[in-house]
């Protein structure tokens, strides 16, 4: 199962979320910024409420790795995400476990810092 997200000149390649690679420039267009907030909305309330807020108020001053870790996140089951936000589970990847911290901690409990 491949998951392909275009972000401008760059190209997002998933393969489940175990791996991915990132080719091409940083700054991503509008267009391509919003799509990526669209794929940052899930099939869980309580994920929008993370997630959605986390992307549009923190993924562009990411860094190139960590912006490529949160599209590796967002490419995950919902159980899965809402197991590591929540604590229960433990990512396997130390990027997305990194980024995973980063949300709990901009906007845990729905609030944006």
């Amino acid at each position: 199962l491949m998951f392909r997200f275009f972000l401008g000149s760059a190209l997002w390649a998933i393969d489940g979320y175990n791996s991915a690679s990132y080719k091409g420039a940083r700054m991503i267009s509008e267009v391509d910024y919003k799509r990526l907030v669209w794929h940052s909305r899930r099939g869980m309330l309580e994920l929008d409420v993370l997630l959605g807020p986390f992307t549009e108020h923190h993924f562009k001053s990411l860094s190139d790795e960590d912006q490529a870790h949160y599209v590796r996140l967002i490419a995950a089951e919902d159980a899965d995400i809402w197991g590591w936000l929540q604590g229960t589970l433990a990512p396997e990847d130390a990027g997305i476990a990194r980024l995973v911290a980063m949300v709990n901690e901009k906007v845990g409990a729905g609030q944006v810092k």
